[in-house]
């Protein structure tokens, strides 16, 4: 039997799982019978460096760079194109942490855990207190103590994973030192003139070491 096709094209060859900002990646297919040149297309964020027209190529990936297929084919000296060789490649730096878990209102003068979901892979996580704000355990672990001075008013507490490959992004919650505003009033909106024992109350106020309660005129707090 004869033809003028490309045969399927080997395995391709390179590492698959990179760090963004790398060069001198090279990935390869084995030389086909019968091909004259090779055409590589890479995703967004690498470049082809080297290596054109061949059936070996070297990258370099841009410090953005996520995950993408990397794919060749062969064309033969009468002009038949091969079927594509794809493989993807994928960043290995360390994604965005979860989401911070700790009391992120009423802090001032207190001292706090915060948290985020520990991740395999991840050799440290790197944390950033609020400005006035002290990190009294050791940083490093997915578990931090803050401790908030009495005058403490807002700022950002952050915290980026650490891999071979550098840092992630950060993720960041607000931490305000007064609680928060309290939710609705439960008890009775109309009530008569003599009326006496009615009940109010709001959903306890995460941070809030008391709560300050003021009736109309007329009206007198018994208990």
């Amino acid at each position: 039997s004869i033809s003028n096709t490309i045969p399927i094209l080997g395995a391709m060859s390179g590492t698959f799982a990179i760090c963004p900002g790398q060069s001198g990646q090279v990935y390869t297919v084995p030389p086909a019978n019968g091909a004259s040149t090779y055409n590589w297309t890479v995703p967004s964020g690498v470049n082809i460096t080297s290596g054109l027209g061949t059936n070996s190529i070297t990258v370099s990936v841009n410090v953005g760079f996520s995950v993408g297929n990397i794919c060749v084919t062969a064309t033969s000296t009468c002009g038949t194109v091969s079927a594509p060789r794809c493989k993807t490649i994928s960043s290995t730096l360390a994604g965005v942490p979860g989401n911070i878990v700790g009391q992120s209102s009423g802090v001032c003068g207190q001292t706090m855990t915060y948290s985020v979901p520990a991740v395999s892979g991840v050799i440290s996580y790197n944390w950033s207190a609020p400005a006035g704000a002290t990190i009294t355990s050791s940083n490093g672990s997915n578990s931090i103590d803050i401790t908030y001075p009495s005058n403490f008013t807002t700022g950002q507490l952050c915290v980026t994973a650490v891999n071979g490959c550098g840092s992630s992004a950060p993720r960041c919650i607000n931490i305000k030192g007064v609680p928060n505003t309290p939710a609705v009033i439960n008890g009775p909106s109309s009530v008569c003139s003599g009326d006496q024992g009615l009940s109010y109350s709001i959903s306890p106020v995460s941070g809030a070491a008391g709560y300050v309660w003021t009736v109309p005129a007329g009206a007198t707090i018994i208990a």
